[in-house]
């Protein structure tokens, strides 16, 4: 995030109730490679680290195609670390203080509100200070 990415987070459970939820986050966040390509990451991840092994998440998004996703089973990150707990979970984090700017239970995950928290991200002050350091032109040279 520090490097002006904006981190999408599905918190599933690998099973079918969970596919659409993650789909549609996957999907939206898919939508951005075009515009803002290497800015909106994606991660599918077990919503509470002991269901799914990392073969299972790896598994499960490949059967319900979702090849581009990182996929992880961790006990450092649980759906509880972002209340109300929730089966389905999705949470959008930008900006250098590492915001938490979107968190819907899969339940109230919409395409329209997910994209104006990662709009957002992306119009508000997450460029990538790299860039624009290589950017600056000073002259003369030497200034």
């Amino acid at each position: 995030m520090d490097g002006g990415k904006v981190i999408v987070l599905c918190l599933v459970m690998p099973c079918g109730a969970c596919i659409s939820h993650a789909k549609t986050t996957y999907n939206v966040v898919e939508g951005y490679k075009t515009t803002n390509p290497g800015k909106v990451v994606f991660y599918l991840a077990d919503s509470d680290a002991s269901i799914a092994t990392c073969s299972t998440m790896n598994s499960w998004a490949t059967t319900n195609t979702m090849p581009n996703s990182t996929r992880f089973s961790s006990a450092s990150i649980k759906g509880t670390d972002y209340a109300p707990a929730a089966m389905q979970k999705t949470i959008v984090m930008c900006g250098p203080n590492h915001t938490v700017v979107y968190n819907k239970n899969g339940s109230s995950n919409t395409t329209a509100a997910l994209k104006t928290a990662i709009n957002g991200c992306l119009t508000t002050g997450i460029a990538d200070p790299i860039n624009e350091v290589a950017a600056l032109q000073v002259f003369p040279n030497p200034a």
